[in-house]
């Protein structure tokens, strides 16, 4: 019978020496971010559902979100993608196999000539949790557990899920952070977060549960910001 740690036995692990194109596993706490922030709100939701998956569920449905991974930097994969997911993965289910696509196989390439190859195919977002940056790479989060907490991220998540704006494979490469600093210029949530506990780990539905009404107000304000014209130049526009 199998277990959450055996759903991919019928496919190889990922090495240093795996071939571009192999869909392969790793444990996903082997898998390193090149962003250092995500949405815990999207994460906490993704964490929800898959506690509730059967083991054939959560197989189908990580098969068909595989990880695309670059290779390098000392042989390591590092994710291009997916980082809520492998997020809400180790969380939810602990250290475990994840299916991964080699999509760029580097391993030769380390330190900075990697970063730099990293940043030129636009695969690397070096801003901090706040939005400030870019940070320098050595300043980088090194695991899954180290990215931060950014609530206008969480912010873009919500305002995509209710189709504020359409996600697509045109749209430019983090789009949702785009829209996260979109609206963290606009002050959405300004007057919420001026809290006495650590803002920084603040997340929507906190502030959900201290004013309900204060946050239907704030996803109004949301929705109308994303459809105005103020966001005309923003990857995946609806108006």
């Amino acid at each position: 019978m199998k277990t959450r740690s055996d759903l991919f036995t019928h496919l190889p692990r990922c090495r240093a020496d795996t071939p571009q194109g192999t869909v392969a596993v790793a444990k996903v706490s082997c898998l390193r971010p090149t962003q250092n922030a995500v949405g815990m709100d999207e994460v906490n939701d993704k964490v929800t559902c898959m506690k509730r998956r059967s083991d054939a569920d959560l197989q189908a449905y990580l098969i068909e979100r595989t990880i695309p991974v670059v290779i390098g930097d000392g042989g390591h994969p590092h994710l291009i993608d997916h980082h809520h997911l492998a997020l809400s993965v180790l969380t939810a289910e602990g250290d475990i196999d994840v299916p991964v696509e080699v999509v760029q196989n580097w391993a030769p390439v380390s330190g900075t000539h990697f970063w730099k190859a990293m940043a030129r195919r636009h695969w690397l977002y070096p801003f901090a949790p706040d939005g400030g940056g870019p940070i320098p790479v050595a300043e980088m989060s090194k695991h899954l557990t180290d990215m931060g907490n950014d609530i206008y991220r969480s912010l873009s998540w919500v305002a995509r899920t209710h189709y504020a704006y359409e996600k697509s494979p045109d749209n430019a490469i983090f789009a949702e952070f785009r829209w996260a600093n979109f609206f963290r210029t606009h002050v959405v949530l300004e007057q919420m977060l001026d809290c006495d506990k650590d803002c920084a780990s603040v997340t929507l539905a906190d502030l959900e549960q201290d004013d309900p009404a204060k946050m239907a107000k704030a996803r109004l304000e949301l929705m109308y910001l994303a459809r105005s014209p103020a966001a005309r130049a923003m990857p995946g526009y609806l108006g």
